[in-house]
């Protein structure tokens, strides 16, 4: 199993000692079995003296070392699921803007939440597997040594009757694999309801049709496909139970059936044996059940792989660190291909540059690819030909993520609400002067590190993020339509007072904008045309040139 062998990959001393624990608290268990037929096979040996004190040592010793097993077993399986959970968030981070895109929001949360929830599900079981393992391997060595022919029949029996069983089996996976889609598709429906509930309270018909046509039928298959699939995992119960009943009555038979294989006692010692087991190892099926489906899960996230970003460039090469006073794109040329392959739109021979100390307006149609260009200009997207310039040198692959520290930005449609402020003192004095200006003072009162602001507007948030970006120190700024949620006193502050200041200082502000506002105060105002290829002209505002 994919679990299994990544734990004994990663963490193999942790795995084994975990074994030995569950192997342990099995010997303990079988020493309990062993006690009480010996019990039953001579009751005066109750009334000696050591009795009672080793049937408490040994129950004690099952309890301990079975606490221990466990113990051991879920911080080792904890601290795998973390990994994963780590592992997948760096190979996100490490992936190209235009891959995550095009595998989308709501694929990666449910690779990130869902699959990984499966895998912990199934890690959980593993403790309780192994412990129940070392459990059925002691008891069935001590029914061997008691007599290896009735542990031979034992075994010969359940192996015919258990690939029975596995035939059952072989259907629980791909059902599993089909109630997990039915239930990323549940939960998608559900996003976009929780995401949409103004729209359907202003129609009832589209409300009734939602729950007729869209959700009803989906929590239908969920609930048909839960259904079946419990129905196949009681059968396999079920006829495991049986199973368990017949190799006892193979066992009796034998005795009349071949004349000296067994005596009285050892029959009764063996079954005796096997009655306690058969509680761990219905256990041992089930758990098994579940680290199955761990296992297609973490099959599901060893699959899931991105496009990855150029390794950065080492550290130690100071010209790479040091602000550039001009950036740009070069005869650019890029195409963005829509979910089915086909052409959205295409910019061709871009020649663009943004200066230290200016405000550039970006502005044209929806859809003409202002936010591409500034993407583009922001490392995030690589040209499909010509180049992507610091100081009018060629940045390279390996110094794109060099390249972006440079540049802060606030995106439009963006949903964030967890924003990060620097705990220093120039950064919380460049926030609070925001968060004063723009009446964030007078919704919460500020404070450094990670903080949730949820429950603030999509407007209020906007301006939360902007006391964010400029908390984080930038030589250059980039705002994508930051005024389309804000209200009029906030959008005369922000192009009167602080976009001027920002020039002041020195930085490079790329304003994509559809106001007037925007071409009042930009030093440059470059319109995007979309008609089949993006062009882009322009216009220098001579009473800032100066």
């Amino acid at each position: 199993m994919r679990l299994l062998r990544m734990i004994a990959t990663h963490s193999p001393g942790a795995l084994a000692w975990a074994l030995a624990l569950g192997l342990a608290s099995g010997v303990s268990f079988a020493a309990v079995v062993a006690l009480l037929d010996s019990a039953l096979g001579n009751p005066a040996w109750l009334r000696s003296a050591g009795a009672i004190p080793a049937v408490l040592l040994f129950v004690a010793a099952v309890g301990t070392l079975s606490f221990l097993s466990g113990h051991v077993g879920a911080r080792l399986v904890l601290s795998q699921v973390t990994r994963i959970r780590r592992f997948l968030v760096r190979d996100i981070l490490a992936a190209r803007l235009q891959h995550l895109e095009a595998i989308g929001q709501k694929h990666l949360t449910a690779t990130l939440i869902d699959e990984v929830q499966r895998v912990s599900q199934g890690a959980w079981a593993m403790p309780v597997l192994l412990l129940n393992l070392g459990v059925c391997v002691a008891v069935y060595a001590y029914m061997g040594l008691v007599n290896g022919a009735l542990l031979l029949i034992i075994v010969i029996a359940q192996a015919a009757i258990f690939s029975g069983i596995s035939l059952l089996f072989r259907r629980f996976m791909p059902m599993t694999n089909q109630v997990a889609a039915q239930r990323r598709q549940l939960v998608a429906q559900l996003q976009f309801f929780t995401g949409h509930t103004k729209e359907l309270k202003q129609s009832s018909a589209r409300t009734q049709s939602f729950l007729d046509d869209l959700l009803g039928p989906q929590l239908e298959k969920v609930q048909r496909g839960t259904e079946r699939l419990a129905d196949l995992a009681t059968s396999m119960d079920s006829l495991t139970k049986v199973g368990f009943l017949l190799v006892i009555g193979l066992l009796v038979g034998s005795t009349y059936a071949i004349p000296g294989i067994a005596s009285d006692e050892q029959l009764r010692s063996v079954i005796v044996a096997f009655m306690f087991v058969i509680t761990p190892f219905s256990s041992v099926l089930s758990t098994a059940q579940q680290m199955a489906d761990a296992d297609q899960a973490l099959k599901s996230i060893q699959s899931f792989s991105t496009e990855k970003e150029p390794a950065p460039v080492p550290a130690g090469q100071p010209a790479m660190l040091a602000p550039p006073e001009t950036i740009g794109l070069q005869c650019v040329s890029f195409t963005y291909r829509g979910p089915n392959n086909d052409t959205e739109f295409a910019m061709t021979a871009i020649d663009f540059e943004l200066r230290r100390g200016e405000i550039v307006a970006l502005q044209g149609g929806n859809g003409s690819g202002k936010t591409t260009l500034a993407k583009l200009l922001c490392g995030l997207y690589a040209p499909q030909s010509g180049c992507l310039t610091a100081d009018g040198a060629p940045v390279v692959a390996a110094g794109l993520l060099t390249h972006r520290q440079h540049i802060g930005a606030v995106w439009s449609g963006n949903e964030q609400t967890q924003f990060w402020f620097p705990d220093q003192p120039a950064s919380i004095d460049a926030a609070l002067s925001v968060w004063d200006k723009f009446g964030l003072s007078e919704l919460s009162a500020f404070e450094p590190g990670w903080v949730e602001y949820a429950a603030l507007s999509t407007g209020q948030r906007g301006r939360v993020a902007l006391a964010a970006t400029l908390a984080d120190p930038k030589p250059f700024l980039v705002f994508d339509e930051w005024t389309a949620n804000q209200d009029k006193r906030f959008r005369q502050i922000f192009y009167a007072e602080l976009l001027p200041r920002l020039r002041a200082r020195g930085i490079g502000v790329l304003v994509i904008s559809h106001d007037d506002e925007a071409r009042e105060v930009a030093d440059r105002v470059v319109q995007a045309d979309r008609a089949g290829w993006t062009t882009l002209r322009t216009a220098t505002r001579s009473r800032h040139a100066a």
